[in-house]
């Protein structure tokens, strides 16, 4: 066993939980280790905490009446799980963010993949959105 050991948790957060109350999830497990182990619990950088833009935001807006066109039904607003650029853009330069790509799955692993087809449609999408923003102007934040 080695005299010490150091371990990197990646936890990522939801809206509605704080880095705080993750650490102290954290310090409730570690104490009932009743391990004579010594743990240190820190937060260390980046953190972001978890963001969320509201439904009516006009970014969501803009977005949905894009996609719909281009869909012909309206989106699934859900949550990310992951991080991404839209988490600096939000969190650190306060620039409203969605996060909107094509279908695929196995993300950032060696059998990663993206349904070619829903390519297209994600640029004519995005491209409809630049259009709109154009045409009414950049949606505020």
């Amino acid at each position: 066993m080695p005299e010490r050991a150091r371990v990197l948790i990646n936890r990522h957060i939801v809206p509605g939980e704080t880095g705080e109350g993750v650490l102290a999830e954290m310090r409730a497990l570690v104490d009932a280790l009743d391990s004579p182990a010594t743990f240190e619990l820190s937060i260390d950088p980046p953190y972001y905490p978890p963001r969320e833009i509201a439904a009516d935001h006009p970014v969501v807006s803009t977005f949905a009446r894009a996609f719909e066109a281009e869909t012909g039904r309206a989106p699934a607003l859900t949550h990310n799980q992951g991080m991404a650029d839209t988490n600096y853009f939000a969190a650190d330069l306060g620039i409203p963010s969605i996060q909107f790509g094509p279908h695929g799955g196995s993300y950032h692993q060696a059998n990663e993949w993206v349904d070619v087809p829903s390519i297209g449609a994600t640029i004519r999408v995005i491209l409809r959105m630049g259009v709109d923003m154009l045409g009414r102007g950049a949606p505020a934040a």
